[in-house]
């Protein structure tokens, strides 16, 4: 026969430890988040670049002046101009980007996320 006095109360203790789980899941999320939202507006200012650039004869150091500029003006401050390069494959030129960015989560641990999904083909443009 099982007695079942001695299983009161553990049903409630699982129930806290998910709750105390799934608030540090939404605590992460809510801070990667941020990051995320960051990745798509690099995203958006290398394409508003690039359109802006199609029949233009531009250096690479302008190009990465003006890359600059344009991350600062939309508040991007996890990448630089410095992160990306340009790179020649089969032919074609691309410019690359590869980063990672952190942020706090609890006492000393970070999450970190890093991004390698930034490569626009640049052939078009005309880079000295």
């Amino acid at each position: 026969m099982i007695n079942n006095r001695s299983q009161k109360g553990e049903g409630a203790i699982v129930f806290i430890l998910f709750i105390l789980f799934f608030a540090m899941v939404v605590k992460g999320a809510f801070n990667i988040l941020p990051i995320f939202i960051e990745n798509r507006t690099v995203k958006s200012v290398i394409e508003g670049f690039l359109e802006d650039q199609e029949d233009v004869l531009i250096a690479r150091q302008e190009m990465m002046e003006a890359i600059d500029k344009r991350l600062i003006v939309n508040g991007v401050g996890n990448i630089t101009s410095k992160d990306f390069r340009v790179v020649r494959k089969g032919g074609q030129r691309f410019l690359v980007a590869n980063y990672s960015s952190a942020v706090p989560y609890i006492f000393n641990i970070d999450l970190v996320v890093n991004f390698d999904n930034i490569r626009f083909d640049i052939t078009d443009i005309s880079v000295l």
